[in-house]
């Protein structure tokens, strides 16, 4: 599946280095059994549209953006909670925890950890790997 995803998104062209980095991420840090029944051309545009959330982040600030995709649930549109921050542990299980207590059922959870770069005001240049305990020596673009 996200094989074939990454196949569909080849086609479009980014204005920042690593979308296919970034896509392969994203769609790995789930379970591939979510992403079962999901139409490809949806989580393409998926990728894309949170590939364009990473574009644009405040320096030393988080970005949120809540937004409708194009992915369904039984013919409903599901909904996108986007969270782009620096190393914030347990920030995805707060959320969580939130959503869920406001009766909310999460469909699918994405947690992509990645290395990025920018230049000092904060626009992506690139989505250069994944993240580990080295992210932060990446830096900013000059």
């Amino acid at each position: 599946m996200i094989d074939s995803v990454l196949r569909l998104m080849r086609r479009s062209r980014a204005e920042a280095d690593g979308l296919d980095v970034f896509s392969r991420l994203l769609l790995a840090s789930t379970l591939e059994r979510s992403l079962e029944g999901l139409d490809s051309d949806a989580l393409a545009r998926f990728a894309q549209q949170a590939f364009q959330h990473l574009m644009r982040k405040p320096h030393k600030r988080h970005a949120i953006n809540v937004a409708t995709t194009d992915l369904t649930d039984n013919g409903a549109p599901l909904i996108a909670i986007e969270i782009l921050n620096d190393d914030m542990p347990f920030v995805v299980e707060s959320v969580m925890g939130e959503v869920q207590a406001r009766g909310l059922k999460p469909l699918l959870v994405f947690h992509p950890v990645f290395k990025a770069r920018r230049y000092g005001s904060g626009n992506l240049t690139a989505v250069v790997g994944p993240g580990d305990s080295n992210w932060s020596k990446i830096g900013r673009a000059h």
